[in-house]
Formats: structure tokens, C-alpha cells, sequence
């Protein structure tokens, strides 16, 4: 910062600088965009940070990349949890599967073995004492070997998706390191276009006046 400093003397005061220190020369960082404000803004929401800086061209690519993050995001949520619906009910059509109250093992186990009697009997085999078992309501035996394959299609379909979509929680937080990052430079390489007048009152009683410009 350039400054040119101009000097008026007074001889009196008309004022008290009882209340107001006006004696050292203001405060002028409020004049250009504060790097932590432009960080914190890209972190809330990258693409803010750059529009604060006065970088519209930026701010607008984050914008963009923010918004198609979180609709694939919001996508992949519903459609993983229509396809979950789906694999449900076609385990109840086809493996007389009771879908009240069941976990996500059950689903599990239910697409690994043609029955729950065939389930059961490796339990028993490898687990003696320890060993799982369905019985009752909790039962299971599909129709034909290609509804099993059919029921593992729709469930992976649906397990892709949603691992998918916290795949882009990671990618939005790293949005928002970058994003961080670009506004802090262009918040350093900003140069105001327009030259700072400050004024301020020494106590010998005189005014002074700061004419700063930024090159």
C-alpha cells in the first residue's frame, strides 16, 4: 500500500475525543474483501467465496459443480431406495419371504442360498453351538435358481447406487477444500479498482487524510 498523507491543522477542536479514540488511523481492512471471510463462505457453499472476491467466472463453474453434485446425490438416493422396494417385494413373490421386520443380513442370506433349509445346514455344519438359524416366519425357499440371480441383480443395483452416493459427500467436501483454496488466491491477487481515502485525528489536533492505492 502506497499512501499519501495530507495534513490539515486545526487550532481548536470542536469535538470531544472523550468517547472516540480518533487519534490512530483507521481500520482499512474493511475496504477489501477479508481472505477468512472468503474461506468461510466457500466452505458453507462452494463458489460463494469466489463471487465475495468479485471472480463471478469461478463462482459460477462451483455453483454448477455443486448443484450437479447434490441432484446425481439426491438421484442415486431415490432410485437406490426404489430398487431396494423392488428386490424386496420379489423376494415375498418368489422365496415366500415375510418382509416385516427383517434386517439387512436376512436380505443378505437370502440371496446367497436357495433356502433356508440349505442355510441352516451350513450353520449347523461350520458353527455347531454358535450357529444362526431361520426357522418359522423367518423362512425361505425360492421357486427357481434364476429368481435367486434375478433378486442378487436388483439388490446390487441397489447397494451401486447408494454407495455411489456417498462417494459424493466425499466429493462435495473436496469441492469445498478447493473451492477454499481458489477464493484465498483470488482474494491475495485482488487490487481494488478504485484508490482508499482514510481520516483520522492525531491529538495534536490536526486532521489527517490517507490516500492509499493498491498496485
Amino acid at each position: 500500500m502506497v499512501g499519501l498523507i495530507i495534513s490539515f491543522v486545526m487550532i481548536n477542536s470542536a469535538y470531544s475525543q472523550e468517547d472516540i479514540d480518533l487519534s490512530s488511523p483507521a481500520d482499512t481492512s474493511f475496504n477489501h474483501p477479508s481472505k477468512r471471510t472468503a474461506i468461510l463462505l466457500s466452505l458453507a457453499l462452494p463458489g460463494l467465496g469466489e463471487a465475495y472476491g468479485g471472480n463471478w467466472a469461478r463462482a459460477r463453474t462451483f455453483f454448477i459443480t455443486e448443484g450437479i453434485i447434490w441432484t446425481s446425490f439426491t438421484a442415486l438416493r431415490v432410485y437406490g431406495g426404489w430398487r431396494a422396494d423392488d428386490y424386496r417385494v420379489y423376494s415375498a413373490d418368489h422365496a415366500g419371504v415375510r418382509l416385516t421386520g427383517q434386517s439387512d443380513s436376512f436380505f443378505r442370506d437370502i440371496g446367497s442360498f436357495s433356502g433356508s433349509e440349505v442355510f441352516n445346514t451350513q450353520q449347523l455344519l461350520t458353527q455347531r453351538a454358535q450357529a444362526q438359524v431361520y426357522t418359522g416366519v423367518n423362512t425361505w425357499a425360492w421357486d427357481k435358481e434364476a429368481s435367486r440371480k434375478t433378486y442378487l441383480d436388483i439388490r446390487r443395483s441397489s447397494r451401486r447406487a447408494q454407495v455411489r452416493s456417498v462417494y459424493l459427500i466425499g466429493f462435495a467436501i473436496l469441492t469445498r477444500v478447493v473451492s477454499a483454496i481458489d477464493a484465498g488466491r483470488i482474494i491475495d491477487s485482488r487490487s481494488p479498482s478504485m484508490p482508499v481515502l482514510n481520516m483520522y485525528f492525531p491529538p495534536d489536533g490536526s486532521i489527517r487524510m490517507a490516500l492509499g492505492y493498491r498496485f
